[in-house]
């Protein structure tokens, strides 16, 4: 679990950095995916702030659950992913999302990397997020529906 959490946001970084320099091409983008993924990197640094809450945070929930017997590792799992305190830093890392990282850091980012205006770097950054957004809020409402 814990490789998980230093290894995903450097796939997540290249993921994005490749929509964003795929999406720019629509607009006429023009400059390196090199230097798409180096820009695209800043806006990760809150992130990996949410990040190391997560880790501090599953660490304590994994700790305030009780262990399983033989038959009971569904269940635990089960208590620990629809926890609380999860899924308040699950919707903190949404906000930091929808905050820190198209409106104020991808934008300036994929603007400069590819050369287009702010209306078309925000279209662009906006997609893969809003994807992202969507799928996060799916997971985070599929407790109460």
């Amino acid at each position: 679990m814990y490789i998980y959490i230093v290894v995903r946001p450097f796939v997540v970084w290249g993921l994005y950095a490749t929509a964003f320099h795929v999406l720019s091409t629509m607009f006429g983008g023009s400059g390196s995916l090199r230097r798409t993924f180096v820009l695209t990197g800043w806006g990760f640094i809150p992130w990996v702030v949410t990040e190391l809450v997560f880790l501090a945070t599953t660490d304590y929930v994994i700790d305030q659950v009780p262990e399983p017997g033989p038959l009971g590792l569904f269940n635990y799992l089960m208590q620990i992913q629809n926890h609380l305190l999860l899924s308040v830093t699950s919707a903190l890392g949404l906000v930091i999302t929808v905050w820190a990282m198209p409106d104020l850091l991808w934008v300036y980012a994929v603007k400069h990397a590819r050369n287009l205006t702010t209306r078309q770097a925000i279209i662009v950054v906006n997609v893969p997020v809003g994807l992202v957004v969507l799928f996060t809020l799916n997971d985070l409402l599929q407790p109460f529906i």
